[in-house]
């Protein structure tokens, strides 16, 4: 389980570092193989191999008759680039990805249950000023759930 929130820096060829906590439960958990990939909000996920390997499989019974189904399938998985956490803790994100979310130097590393999730430090900051902003209204929908 992944949670919380950090402050880090991208270099140029696209390594980042793993927050340590986050780094230790992939090693545990899961070894270290990682996917990396576009996120459906211009940031990057990043999925442990195992689960990624879950959402395949519920994507393989995804009806390619379904027109939507296809270019979703398209668009995510052709986002998708392999990645392993090296010897000093760092992934190394495409460049295509990196062009993707607008990762430039500064980044947000967020833990989001399954996954974590790489953000543009600013386009962080301005998505979660906005989830503030609709709070009422995004906690109304989501006790419909039964979360809350």
């Amino acid at each position: 389980m992944f949670r919380g929130r950090y402050n880090f820096t991208i270099d140029s060829k696209g390594r980042v570092s793993i927050p340590s906590r986050f780094r230790e439960q992939i090693k545990k958990d899961y070894a270290s193989d990682i996917l990396v990939l576009t996120s459906l909000d211009q940031s990057v996920f990043v999925y442990p191999d195992p689960i990624w390997q879950k959402i395949e499989e519920k994507a393989r019974t995804l009806p390619l008759s379904n027109k939507q189904a296809r270019q979703f399938l398209r668009l995510f998985f052709s986002g998708a680039s392999e990645s392993s956490i090296d010897s000093h803790g760092r992934i190394t994100v495409a460049p295509f990805l990196m062009e993707y979310a607008g990762l430039n130097r500064d980044v947000m590393i967020i833990g989001n249950l399954d996954h974590i999730e790489i953000w543009d430090k600013k386009r962080w900051h301005d998505t979660k000023k906005t989830i503030e902003d609709n709070q009422d209204l995004i906690t109304e929908s989501i006790s419909k759930l039964g979360i809350f």
